[in-house]
This record gives structure tokens, sequence and C-alpha cells, in this order.
């Protein structure tokens, strides 16, 4: 008779467990799920966004209410011209090549 006792505590006890781990489950994917965005985006979409740069920073040096956007990208085309003659002057394609013959104050017999 006690067996029968035990196993019936045993089957209630393990039933508990299993409802009480569902429900933390259950609360467990609620609480992620505020983390997730509300419309699913990709990388890529995320990084075109982020590579677009406003016109407010792009030419926030200029004067812009007294240039039109011809001279405005004239000046732009010229300032990247110039940073890349920097660039290709700073950073040489290839270096010289140093030869010569290696000195050596040991004799060989």
């Amino acid at each position: 008779m006690s067996t029968i006792a035990l196993t019936f505590a045993a089957l209630y006890l393990f039933k508990k467990k299993y409802e009480v781990q569902q429900k933390l489950d259950e609360q467990v994917t609620i609480y992620n799920e505020a983390a997730e965005p509300a419309t699913p985006m990709s990388t890529q979409v995320i990084r075109g966004v982020q590579r677009t740069v406003p016109m407010s920073e792009t030419h926030q040096d200029m004067n812009l209410q007294d240039l039109n956007m011809a001279d405005v990208n004239n000046i732009k085309r010229a300032e990247k011209a110039q940073a890349d003659e920097v660039v290709a002057y700073e950073n040489p394609v290839q270096s010289p090549e140093i030869q010569g013959v290696y000195l050596s104050f040991e004799r060989g017999f």
C-alpha cells in the first residue's frame, strides 16, 4: 500500500515540476519577445541605411544658402581629389627595393 502512495506522490511531483517548467518557459519566451524588432529587417537593409549620410553632415562646413548644388558638387569633387592625392603621396604603391651585398666580417677557410 505504501508503494502505491509513494508512486502517486512521485507522479504528482513530476507533474508539478513539468507544469512549473512549462510556465517558466512561456514567461521566458514572452520576456525575450520584447527584445526582438517589431518588423524583422535584414542586416543588409540596416547597413544600407547606416551608409546613407545626411546632407547636413556631408556639407556641414559649407554655407549652402549662397551656393547652388553644381558648385557644391564641384567643391566636394576637388576636396576628394586632394584627399586622394595626399593618400597617394603618403602611401606609395610599392616601396623601392634596396639591393646590395651583405657585408660580413667573418673569414671562411
